[in-house]
């Protein structure tokens, strides 16, 4: 129970911490994203050993206090959970960023250097509506990228789920295996006691059933004697 206490403050502590870079993704220059989201990331691999820990120490305990101790696991679970969805909005969104917001602050000069339609000629407006329409595609291509990107990460977040599940099974049968061992030796160390206590009962038989014929030899002995001496008086 120590070591869950332990290792489930720790996790918590370090929540805080990747819900506090989360939120200076929100403000943060663009240059600096990347360095928030790194440390952001190394957090998330100190909290999933933390995670770990308490599992283990989970499978050491037993009774109200394991179940306190999954209750809240669960909930830092949920936590971290939202904490990661979060950052990946916050990381795609940083992406989405880098991809369209550069274009959107060029092409604002450029709309204003940009000749009239009605100064150009067909052949230009033509030349110029293919421009714009190969940007166009280019940007919905990178969107889509982004959107395969998010749906990629998604799926991974998923399979993750589904793994620590699976961990979070294999740990509840090893700990109904161990308990299960735990009252066949109960069971073992109990017959073991029993017949301990036969075999005292039948050795305190024993040295009593040879107390009783060493005395029963004994009076035979003397009592012999005391026969014989009237008989030898009389002759």
């Amino acid at each position: 129970m120590e070591d869950f206490q332990h290792y489930s403050d720790s996790s918590s502590k370090r929540l805080d911490r990747l819900e506090g870079n989360i939120k200076k993704l929100e403000d943060a220059p663009v240059p600096s994203v990347p360095r928030i989201i790194t440390e952001c990331d190394n957090e998330i691999k100190r909290i999933r050993n933390d995670f770990e820990a308490c599992e283990q120490a989970i499978s050491e305990c037993d009774g109200p206090d394991r179940q306190e101790c999954k209750k809240k696991l669960a909930e830092l679970n949920d936590r971290f959970d939202r904490c990661r969805a979060e950052l990946e909005f916050k990381r795609q969104s940083g992406s989405q960023k880098a991809l369209f917001g550069n274009a959107l602050e060029i092409d604002g000069p450029k709309q204003e250097a940009k000749q009239n339609l009605s100064q150009m000629s067909a052949q230009q407006v033509i030349s110029r509506g293919d421009v714009l329409y190969q940007e166009a595609e280019e940007r919905m291509q990178r969107a889509f990228g982004v959107t395969e990107q998010s749906k990629q990460v998604a799926g991974a977040i998923e399979v993750e789920l589904n793994q620590q599940e699976q961990q979070i099974g294999r740990v509840e049968d090893k700990t109904q295996d161990l308990r299960g061992h735990l009252r066949r030796a109960n069971k073992i160390m109990d017959q073991i006691y029993r017949r301990y206590l036969t075999d005292k009962c039948i050795l305190c038989l024993i040295i009593c059933v040879m107390i009783v014929l060493v005395v029963i030899i004994i009076y035979g002995a003397v009592g012999g004697k005391d026969l014989g001496s009237p008989s030898d008086s009389v002759k």
